[in-house]
């Protein structure tokens, strides 16, 4: 859904510049998609945000490697901080003139990765992010979110914690079932007697 989005967008607005924010956060996560938008012509500038959870997660992104392995422009930004936007600017204008230079163009319809790509696209961003990202384990605090990242981005573990999570929930059901229906008739019982006893009385 959000390739097709994204595809849309550019089809039928024919940007001269992509900004591609991704979060600094979890690369591995959002940097297939950069990858996708490689094969589009577009000049693209990364911008990597919420740099200033970064160092309080214990993580440093390195720009240099991202741009000599994605071949886009990288920038450390914060949307919530205002940080990084002055050089953000600068390096739509830089990708603009290289667009302008004619040193990338968008012909036609842009060509997506096909789905037998995906799982390529996947381990190559995984790559990338392994090189790119520094995490200081001196300090770090894992958030609950990032641990569920790391555990859904392996692909024997995420089928292994869904599984548990299906079993739990019928280990959960099945320990319930009494206990609801022990409520239901506490508070159905009473109910029927009093609905007999007014039946007795209206009814001749």
């Amino acid at each position: 859904k959000e390739q097709q989005v994204t595809r849309d967008v550019i089809f039928h607005k024919r940007p001269d510049v992509i900004v591609n924010v991704v979060d600094g956060t979890n690369l591995r996560r959002h940097l297939p998609l950069t990858l996708s938008l490689r094969d589009l012509g577009i000049p693209l500038v990364l911008a990597v945000n919420q740099s200033d959870r970064l160092e309080s997660l214990g993580i440093e992104v390195l720009p240099d490697i991202l741009e000599k392995e994605t071949g886009w422009e990288a920038v450390l930004t914060s949307a919530l901080k205002g940080e990084g936007m002055d050089s953000l600017l600068r390096a739509i204008e830089r990708a603009a003139l290289r667009r302008q230079a004619g040193h990338q163009n968008l012909a036609g319809d842009p060509v997506w990765p096909p789905e037998t790509r995906l799982q390529d696209l996947h381990a190559r961003s995984s790559a990338i992010a392994r090189k790119a990202v520094r995490e200081r384990t001196a300090g770090r605090r894992k958030t609950v979110a990032m641990a569920l990242d790391d555990l859904l981005d392996h692909a024997v573990a995420s089928y292994l914690a869904l599984g548990a999570l299906l079993w739990a929930i019928w280990k959960f059901v099945s320990w319930a079932l009494p206990f609801a229906e022990s409520a239901v008739r506490m508070i159905l019982d009473p109910l029927r007697v009093q609905t007999a006893g007014l039946l007795r009385v209206v009814l001749p």
